[in-house]
């Protein structure tokens, strides 16, 4: 991991994307993905304009790849926005509410339902992660169904950071989760640190970010689950 691209990507967890400019041409971004299907801002406010431009990316259920012949590669939106420009840091953005993720996983674990074939094609990246954490243990499934998606919610993010991390192996890479359910403690809106590059327990994170640091850290996940 970069010093500068840490950070760059602590300076903009201050932000307030309504005052941030789009970055410049050739400028160091700090590149953020989100979902635009959130119940909020994809962004959360914590991008601000401190000597650190700013560009959003938006794909569905915050997902970094697609498949292409049978392989995993960047997804099409996040390779056309890093393609021309330095990128200081990534940080994928999911949200407690995410209605994709909810989506999700009711098809996986419901009864089959019929869906237009750019609906179903759009939602098999994240159905394949859905997979993945019920039937390979990633995520605890016990528990009311809400309580299991806020987990899966974690869960990708973590899978995300876990894939630009390969992909992009010299910028930072980390995941923040938006709970909008007060889930992680009990102030809903807040914003949690969940994945900084390979880290994901909380003592592990604490321990990357510089003292004096009020960035928050949670976990909602009980095993490993970068893989």
């Amino acid at each position: 991991m970069a010093e500068d691209g840490l950070e760059s990507l602590l300076t903009a967890l201050d932000i307030d994307p309504d005052r941030t400019p789009p970055a410049a041409a050739g400028e160091p971004a700090v590149v953020s993905i989100g979902c635009p299907l959130a119940d909020c801002d994809h962004d959360p406010g914590w991008l601000a304009d401190m000597g650190t431009a700013h560009l959003a990316v938006t794909t569905l259920g915050n997902r970094t790849w697609e498949r292409r012949d049978g392989e995993r590669e960047l997804q099409a939106s996040i390779r056309g926005a890093i393609a021309d420009r330095p990128v200081a840091a990534v940080v994928v953005v999911g949200h407690t509410d995410c209605d994709v993720v909810a989506d999700a996983y009711d098809r996986y674990c419901g009864p089959e339902r019929s869906s237009p074939a750019g609906v179903r094609a759009s939602l098999a990246p994240l159905e394949g992660v859905v997979a993945d954490a019920v039937d390979g243990d990633g995520i605890d499934t016990t528990g009311p169904r809400q309580r299991v998606q806020h987990r899966l919610v974690e869960y990708n993010v973590v899978r995300n950071v876990a894939f630009l991390r390969d992909r992009l192996p010299s910028t930072t890479v980390a995941g923040v989760v938006v709970d909008q359910a007060g889930v992680y403690d009990s102030f809903p809106g807040k914003e949690y640190l969940v994945a900084l590059e390979d880290a994901t327990e909380p003592a592990a994170l604490r321990a990357r970010l510089p003292e004096g640091c009020q960035l928050s850290v949670g976990r909602l996940l009980s095993t490993a689950s970068i893989r």
